[in-house]
């Protein structure tokens, strides 16, 4: 088994918080140095995006901009309603202070940097 298939498991949300907020789409994707995760919050800005780390718990919550222009009215809306929240359970160590992240057109992509336990590296041999 991949340690790609050990880093993340998904967190079950309760029925109340399911009702306020959408669980996003999200692919992993894996380096021999680092995860990244990629996750699909349309409508959200870089302001309105958190990503926080604690201990192995990985949550983003991101808000949605819904305005309609004032000189419109509003006739079909598929959008679901809440903001997004994905809850991810890091099964492998990571370098909390090296994580990165960064939204563009609507998708917020997340750099998870392996512990240097866990980097593979070269030993010289003399």
């Amino acid at each position: 088994m991949s340690q790609s298939t050990k880093l993340v498991q998904s967190s079950a949300e309760t029925p109340a918080q399911a009702g306020r907020w959408v669980k996003p789409r999200y692919t992993v994707t894996e380096r021999p140095d680092a995860y990244e995760i990629r996750v699909l919050v349309p409508g959200a800005t870089r302001e309105t995006v958190q990503v926080s780390l604690k201990e192995s718990d990985l949550e983003i919550t991101a808000r949605r901009s819904q305005s309609v222009d004032p000189s419109w009215k509003l006739v079909v809306h598929e959008r679901p309603a809440g903001d997004y929240r994905l809850r991810l359970k890091l099964n492998v160590p990571v370098k909390d202070e090296a994580i990165a992240g960064k939204v563009d057109n609507g998708v917020l992509t997340v750099q998870l940097p392996l512990a240097d336990e866990l980097r593979p590296r070269r030993i010289e041999i003399e």
